[in-house]
């Protein structure tokens, strides 16, 4: 400024203004939390659990390609296992019944490939493994430790009570809440040999401890706890793996099971000016307000929505704006759509042998069942789960396994009792997450005693000595008997000796 004399100010200036005229971006709008599931290049489908803010795969690994389509070697006899420093597995006992239940055992140099896992997943280092142990109750110091540590972990972690052998590990009162459900898989020694299976389960990490030894994980039937370790790189072990990301922010619900809750989240950029606040809707339409109208929520990226009445078989879709510092506003941005389903599905029925439904067997080592009729009219059947017991319903005998979608099994491995009926129970869950009530076949029972022999005459009405036709002769026999299953038929043959 100057005055009336022609004094003139030092120059004051602003601290400015930037010209931001570009709308942010809502980049993902995500209605429910989905928890993925795995699939390998080969097509096996494996569950996931979150255990604490981990997402691990909660079945061993039983790919046999790595992720560019080469095949992971295999079939290599003790002594060539024992020269390995490239990639391999090896199947338990080369039985494959072995591993469709326990998983293929990989040496470390197969993990180091980096080719195991699917994209977004990854085979676990030691810390987070670590991470895992202390979510279920050790302290950093205890798990920073070798050997055996910490307290009942192990018992958390395993699952499959029918697979370990009786121990210290299975009794305990926590034994398989973590719902990871590691396995008595065994493991392949350095020198080749199979040896441990159903006594040990293994996990394997991508952590080395040197040039020739890796980091690696022990549970024992008669441990409760995790023993931490290091050994060999040729040794083979389970895998599992864990996901690269918060699941939260990557995975989306098409189905849910609750009509009152809504987890909801988001993300948006904006590279000049900056977020000054996001807001969101839901209705019952794409960009709809029908259900709540639009609701700031500051800065956050993600919101709980509660107190709500979604119908059943209604789709919602959340819907994102944002706004910036310069009060540009961006486009709306919607998601897919969640569909609301409260129904479990349809029960079906279920039948003891691949030809008719059995009512006997004589084989005491294993079960076959099949199932139908289950359905679900809303979200769909995600997967079938089977147990076996004596009881309807029951599962004294084997505890509730995932099959998949498969609608047959054949269950190996069991010590069945003579005399006993055993029912095996299948039970469906959806996409949304509802469990049916559980199938039952009508029974099977195990005889595995021939029938009782009875007596045999030579003749119709009495035992015969002699007979003087060279063209007839005629047999009688009785007091055959068979107290479990029963006589189904008799079979005669003729000779000249007994």
């Amino acid at each position: 400024s100057t005055d009336n004399v022609g004094n003139v100010s030092s120059v004051a200036s602003s601290d400015g203004v930037t010209i931001d005229v570009t709308a942010p971006i809502i980049s993902v709008v995500i209605e429910g939390v989905g928890v993925p599931i795995v699939t390998d290049i080969d097509g096996n489908v494996y569950q996931t659990v979150e255990i604490g803010n981990q997402l691990w795969m909660k079945e061993n690994l039983k790919v046999t390609h790595y992720n560019n389509g080469d095949v992971i070697p295999t079939g290599y006899s003790d002594s060539e296992w024992q020269g390995l420093s490239t990639g391999a597995y090896a199947v338990y006992n080369d039985d494959p019944s072995n591993a469709e239940t326990y998983g293929n055992l990989y040496n470390w140099y197969a993990v180091n490939t980096g080719n195991l896992a699917p994209e977004g997943w990854h085979v676990p280092t030691d810390d987070e493994i670590k991470t895992l142990e202390i979510h279920l109750g050790m302290n950093q110091g205890e798990a920073d430790g070798t050997n055996w540590r910490g307290s009942n972990e192990g018992s958390k972690l395993a699952g499959r009570e029918d697979l370990w052998n009786d121990g210290a590990l299975e009794n305990d009162l926590e034994f398989g809440t973590s719902d990871f459900i590691a396995l008595p898989g065994g493991f392949r020694t350095h020198m080749g040999i199979y040896d441990n299976m159903g006594n040990y389960g293994y996990v394997l990490s991508s952590t080395e401890y040197n040039s020739s030894r890796m980091w690696f994980r022990i549970l024992f039937s008669q441990d409760s706890r995790v023993s931490r370790g290091y050994d060999r790189k040729r040794l083979g072990l389970s895998v599992r793996f864990i996901k690269d990301v918060d699941y939260l922010i990557i995975s989306d619900a098409d189905y849910q099971n609750n009509d009152s809750e809504l987890i909801i989240s988001w993300s948006g950029t904006d590279d000049a000016s900056g977020i000054a606040q996001y807001e969101y809707a839901l209705g019952t339409t794409s960009g709809g307000t029908e259900t709540l109208d639009w609701t700031s929520a500051g800065t956050s990226t993600m919101d709980t929505l509660t107190g709500l009445l979604l119908s059943e078989g209604s789709t919602y879709y959340l819907s994102v704006r944002a706004t910036d510092i310069a009060d540009n506003i961006s486009d709306i941005a919607s998601g897919d759509g969640i569909v609301i389903d409260l129904t479990s599905p349809f029960l079906g029925s279920v039948q003891d042998g691949p030809d008719g439904d059995l009512v006997y067997t004589p084989d005491i080592n294993s079960l076959y069942a099949e199932w139908g009729g289950f359905s679900d009219a809303l979200s769909g059947i995600e997967f079938y789960e089977y147990a076996v017991g004596t009881t309807s319903g029951g599962a004294q005998i084997v505890d509730w396994v995932n099959t998949g979608t498969d609608s047959s099994v054949t269950i190996t491995g069991l010590i069945l009792t003579d005399d006993v009926s055993y029912y095996i129970s299948v039970r469906a869950t959806d996409y949304a997450g509802n469990v049916s009530d559980a199938a039952s076949s009508n029974g099977i029972i195990v005889d595995t005693e021939p029938p009782v022999v009875g007596t045999v005459w030579d003749g119709l009405t009495e035992d015969n000595e002699w007979s003087n036709s060279a063209t007839t002769l005629s047999g009688y026999w009785f007091d055959f008997t068979d107290a479990v299953s029963g006589l189904q038929y008799y079979e005669y043959a003729i000779g000249d000796s007994p």
